[in-house]
């Protein structure tokens, strides 16, 4: 346990040697694991429950029996262990490798990772494990796993399927709502930004992790404003994304001929959706291996297959990097194609398209054409006699001018002398015409 205080590092050895600074303590072992299993007594004793106790590094035998004592029913303890994501960055996938992560994991595997005299078995020993990280389909241990994830500025989107960013965009750095790599609070650090948390929220919550979000206490207590504001608008943005979905089911299914259970929903012509969202009901643990979304119009037809994956779990979104927009009624299934018991699901949902900072509208449709103005009928289509053709309907014109643009304009007969004169004029982009002997455009 660290603390610059009272000179011990974060392995929990001296880190002060002989320079000790003003407003240190240099303690012995003995007398620094006093202080902490006085503070630990106090933090465990006093404030009621706790949802969860992170250690973030070694946990010495004496605060185990501390742990067990107090706050026997808190995640974190080795009675209701989570494993890290092995990662900090925000995109668990990339930094430890492509595959699905599932809440269970081999109990021989993460007993093999125990440090000696410890009962903790939430640690995967060294990163290179990708695959311990990632968990086991076949594990006989519920081991959920939790990421407290960062992402760096400076990503660029992949065009046309935002909000899904290019992986050689992410830069692996920790922290985590700081731009620093910085976890307490400190006065004046720049804070992440919305656009930069909800790719986080994909690649963690939507592949079935918890997502631990850090509160930098400040120096009166106080969660500050400019954070504040942060989480809200992730909150706000995740209430509006995925919850109201364009259709939903949930249940046990169907079992189709071939013996795989179907949840199916049904989305109207006109609808637009570029996400699924898939929850099991994990009480019953994690039991689907291997799924695929399909859609097919209702009146009949060939099912096309929109997305393919294997773990659901606590959570699964799927963006599919493209708006799908419906001709007619259809039909979006769910295929169970393997379970180790039938699946049961908490939530089978499309949705419609929802980003950080909303798409700009769409530009108003052309008003449609009105009655020929009597002054006036500019054109940019520089020299072309066949869009001369409306404006010789309107009037016949005396005056070419391109005073709008350039300063100038030309007293021509008609309508194709004005074409012929704005063509052979270099300085001339578009011009107007007008059937009054009015000059001062010129």
């Amino acid at each position: 346990m660290k603390n610059f205080f009272l000179c011990k590092s974060f392995e929990g050895v001296n880190s002060c040697g002989s320079t000790v600074l003003a407003g240190q303590h240099n303690l012995s072992d003995a007398e620094y694991s006093h202080v902490a299993e006085q503070h630990l007594s106090e933090l465990w004793q006093q404030y009621g429950n706790l949802t969860e106790i992170w250690v973030d590094s070694g946990l010495p035998a004496w605060a185990e029996k501390l742990m067990h004592q107090y706050q026997p029913g808190a995640v974190g303890t080795p009675w209701n262990p989570t494993l890290w994501c092995g990662t900090e960055s925000g995109n668990p996938t990339e930094a430890m490798g492509p595959g699905d992560w599932w809440s269970t994991s081999s109990y021989e595997v993460m007993r093999s990772h125990q440090t000696a005299g410890s009962t903790r078995n939430d640690s995967c020993g060294s990163l290179s494990d990708t695959s311990c990280f990632h968990g086991d389909k076949d594990g006989d241990m519920w081991l959920p796993k939790f990421c407290d994830p960062q992402v760096s500025s400076g990503r660029t989107r992949i065009p046309g399927s935002w909000p899904v960013f290019a992986r050689a965009d992410w830069r692996l750095v920790g922290s985590q709502l700081f731009v620093d790599h910085v976890w307490f609070w400190e006065p004046g650090l720049a804070v992440r930004t919305l656009d930069d948390l909800i790719p986080a929220y994909h690649d963690v919550v939507g592949n079935g992790l918890t997502m631990e979000l850090d509160f930098a206490i400040d120096r009166d207590g106080l969660v500050e404003d400019t954070h504040a504001a942060v989480y809200k608008q992730l909150g706000d943005w995740v209430r509006g994304c995925y919850g109201k979905p364009l259709a939903t089911a949930s249940g046990t299914g169907v079992v189709d001929a071939n013996g795989s259970t179907v949840f199916s929903v049904v989305v109207r012509a006109g609808s637009v959706f570029d996400r699924f969202q898939m929850i099991e009901d994990t009480w019953h643990g994690q039991r689907v291996h291997a799924w695929t979304i399909s859609a097919e119009a209702e009146e009949g037809g060939g099912a096309a297959v929109l997305a393919t994956g294997q773990a659901i779990g606590i959570k699964r979104i799927t963006l599919l990097g493209r708006n799908v927009t419906t001709n007619s009624s259809t039909r979006l299934l769910l295929t169970i194609n393997e379970s180790v018991a039938p699946p049961i699901l908490t939530q089978f949902a499309a949705f419609a398209p929802c980003y950080g900072k909303p798409p700009p509208p769409p530009s108003p449709p052309p008003a449609p054409p009105g009655p020929a103005s009597p002054l006036t009928c500019k054109t940019t289509e520089k020299g072309n006699a066949t869009a001369s053709l409306p404006c010789k309907e309107a009037f016949a014109g005396d005056l070419c001018v391109e005073a709008d643009l350039i300063g100038v304009g030309q007293h021509e007969p008609g309508v194709d002398a004005c074409y012929e004169w704005c063509s052979k004029s270099t300085g001339c982009t578009f011009f107007s015409l007008s059937n009054t002997n009015d000059t001062t455009n010129k």
